[in-house]
């Protein structure tokens, strides 16, 4: 009887050593959902810089579109000279874009990706610098890559929300930049260019398609691309469209040889972002060389709207 009053306090002992053990095993990454069709789950995991998605969706899984090809060639030039590889103060180093530059006080705005810097910083909470580092003046191609100190003005890691501003003063005057859309649909099949620093070597332009929006259980939505997939190094790269506007911040890859797809923070948490830190401003700006448009207020015909074309002429 004793014996085996024994044997079940021991059975009840083992047990509860084994729930314990259970309970304070930390999971080793996050497990959410995917952004994509039928909310099928994935894994964020750390690689480098750059976070990696796992996706357990078998139709995802089973693309490959091969090694992203890297363009450099001069027709590329409109994407490159104002595309940079951004160095923080730990060694990682991500890429950004030049999205506005005021030519009075000789500013010049980049944007790039939250997650090369741990935490969140809002503007004037802190003194952070980082180093913009070009390959370009505009269409010339240097010498050799020059670097400029950049002051980070504000970066979010926030879920759905990974942007971030920098702002250096340039010893040329640039002539592109990309400026931030405004809201605007994207739809599935319609190609852009992502540019960044792959690995941390000299800009390139990569051409990628889009397969969707959507959000995850986090709430947090992203543009997921293939073909030409980031690599870690071109987090903070622009997703920029054919008439130079900015659409996307490369925040994440599928594959760490991108052979998989991407993941960019979209236009609508941008514009929050940049709203709450006081630099709407930044939004909307006109493509370079393009002045903004002067509405026309007629107070003999209130209601009417005049379409941009609208040349208007004097009543002769």
């Amino acid at each position: 009887m004793f014996k085996n009053k024994a044997i079940v306090i021991g059975s009840a002992f083992l047990l509860a050593i084994v729930l314990f053990s259970c309970l304070s095993i930390k999971p080793k990454s996050t497990v959410i959902h995917s952004p994509l069709v039928n909310q099928k789950q994935h894994k964020i995991e750390k690689s480098e810089e750059m976070p990696i998605i796992r996706e357990s969706n078998p139709l995802l899984t089973s693309i490959s579109n091969g090694i992203p090809q890297e363009h450099r060639e001069a027709e590329y030039i409109k994407w490159l000279q104002s595309s940079f590889k951004i160095l923080v103060g730990d060694g990682a180093s991500g890429s950004g874009t030049l999205c506005y530059y005021n030519q009075k006080t000789n500013t010049a705005y980049v944007i790039s990706c939250g997650h090369l810097w741990n935490g969140n910083m809002s503007a004037g909470s802190g003194e952070v610098w980082a180093t913009v580092i070009t390959w370009y003046h505009n269409n010339n191609k240097l010498p050799n890559p020059k670097k400029y100190p950049a002051k980070v003005i504000f970066y979010s890691n926030q879920a759905g929300y990974d942007c971030s501003l920098l702002a250096f003063n340039p010893d040329w005057v640039p002539q592109i930049y990309y400026p931030i859309a405004r809201l605007r649909p994207i739809q599935r099949g319609e190609r852009y260019h992502s540019v960044g620093c792959d690995h941390g070597t000299e800009v390139a332009d990569y051409i990628v398609e889009v397969i969707d929006i959507a959000p995850d259980l986090r709430g947090a939505r992203s543009i997921v691309t293939q073909y030409n997939s980031p690599r870690p190094g071109r987090s903070g790269g622009g997703l920029i469209d054919k008439k130079g506007y900015f659409l996307g911040i490369c925040w994440a890859t599928s594959r760490k040889d991108g052979t998989g797809l991407g993941y960019f923070t979209p236009l609508e948490a941008i514009h929050a972002i940049y709203k709450r830190e006081g630099y709407e401003f930044l939004i909307g700006q006109p493509l370079p060389g393009i002045a903004r448009r002067i509405p026309i207020l007629d107070h003999n015909r209130p209601g009417r709207k005049y379409s941009e074309n609208y040349i208007l002429l004097p009543n002769l």
